[in-house]
């Protein structure tokens, strides 16, 4: 009867899953406008979404703008900071990306941050330090007897890893 930021959420998931980019942007920007001020970290996380919006649809200075007004609305927080890594690494500023990226994971390791990590220093050619972070991504995981985590099983597909363990996760 009256939607909140949660069901335009569901709506923009379901519409991206469908493909439909464009429309999981416009309803992830109700998911904004029908968030209470008072609710500054839910704000922050649909804000920070419209950039992963902008950034899947290649709209580098919207996404810019977007995770700096997600991390303004809540200082710091996790995927603001990680979204202008992401733009960084796009823009090709991968040393300011590495930066970016390193702070957070000191903050808040996963398996993602330890991924990303390591796939700036394997396009700097650093590949003792890559594998590390890629060691460190699939430690971050879980043991392999509990693994279900389909993120785990994308980071090994992609990067040519236990391609057999990927397939079994």
């Amino acid at each position: 009867m009256r939607p909140n930021g949660a069901a335009y959420a569901r709506i923009a998931y379901a519409r991206e899953l469908k493909g439909n980019a464009r429309g999981a942007l416009e309803a992830m920007q109700m998911a904004v406008q029908s968030t209470s001020a008072h609710d500054p970290e839910a704000q922050a996380w649909y804000v920070a979404h419209v950039g992963e919006l902008y950034l899947r649809l290649g709209n580098l200075d919207e996404a810019e703008r977007e995770f700096a007004r997600a991390d303004f609305i809540f200082p710091n927080y996790p995927y603001a900071r990680i979204g202008q890594g992401k733009v960084l690494a796009q823009r090709g500023d991968r040393a300011e990306a590495l930066a970016v990226f390193s702070a957070q994971f000191a903050r808040t390791p996963s398996l993602d941050l330890a991924a990303r990590i390591g796939d700036l220093h394997a396009d700097a050619g650093n590949r003792a330090e890559a594998d590390r972070f890629y060691q460190l991504a699939e430690d971050l995981a879980g043991p392999g007897l509990a693994q279900t985590e389909a993120g785990l099983a994308l980071f090994l597909a992609e990067r040519d890893r236990k391609v057999a363990e990927a397939v079994t996760i």
